[in-house]
């Protein structure tokens, strides 16, 4: 028990000092939309936390506009570019890399695993 113990403690100490981060997973997104949408979509991808990183004609009225977004912001966006487009907008995504969540959003998380912790031990 004793070893078990310290191993515990140790462990805690040494992840204070690391300093760890939350990652969120971070999807590339290509959008391909009529050009008189591009701009609803582009101010939509924005509010997703989006780094918009290129915009390519595709064909005569139709542009597809590259993006990195969080995939936490991604969650109803089939529904959303549906609505912006009429219908005529698609999109494909898969996951690119990982990056730290904003320090406010992971001060929000740590807040609320810290009070589900508790009402657990509660119990």
């Amino acid at each position: 028990m004793a070893f078990k113990t310290a191993g515990a403690l140790a462990l805690r100490a040494a992840a204070e000092k690391a300093q760890p981060v939350v990652l969120e997973p971070v999807m590339q997104v290509q959008v391909d939309v009529p050009d008189e949408c591009v701009g609803d979509v582009v101010g939509d991808l924005n509010v997703r936390r989006a780094a918009s990183k290129a915009w390519t004609p595709l064909a005569p009225g139709k542009t597809r506009v590259n993006a990195t977004v969080p995939m936490s912001t991604m969650m109803r966006y089939a529904l959303d570019l549906r609505s912006i487009t009429k219908g005529r907008g698609r999109f494909h995504q898969h996951v690119a890399q990982y990056e730290e969540i904003p320090h406010p959003e992971q001060q929000a998380l740590m807040a609320e695993y810290a009070k589900k912790r508790s009402a657990e031990a509660e119990h």
